[in-house]
């Protein structure tokens, strides 16, 4: 399971007492604006999917277009199975007559 995400803008914050995220059971970054980043993004995504493809999961990810996505790199495996799913599923919304 992953970890939950926190973002702020202190690099170290008082109330973990000089204690780093993950020794606390979640995910620590920082940046000037508090904001996730496309590479926050992409990291947490793929530690997420290292964790989903360890246990042989497959889920389907909706995300809301937004700066923090736009960059972020998918493998062609992933592009290949995302596009297999929209075929296969969703073709009905894609407007397809099959």
């Amino acid at each position: 399971m992953q970890p939950p995400l926190i973002i702020k803008k202190a690099r170290k914050l008082q109330a973990f007492q000089n204690k780093m995220g993950t020794q606390l059971g979640f995910d620590y970054w920082n940046n000037t604006k508090a904001w996730i980043t496309a590479s926050i993004y992409q990291d947490w995504l793929q530690q997420w999917d290292h964790d989903l493809g360890a246990r042989k999961c497959k889920i389907v990810l909706f995300v809301e277009t937004s700066k923090s996505v736009f960059g972020v790199k998918v493998s062609k495996h992933a592009k290949e199975c995302m596009r297999e799913l929209c075929n296969k599923h969703f073709s009905w919304a894609l407007g397809s007559t099959h």
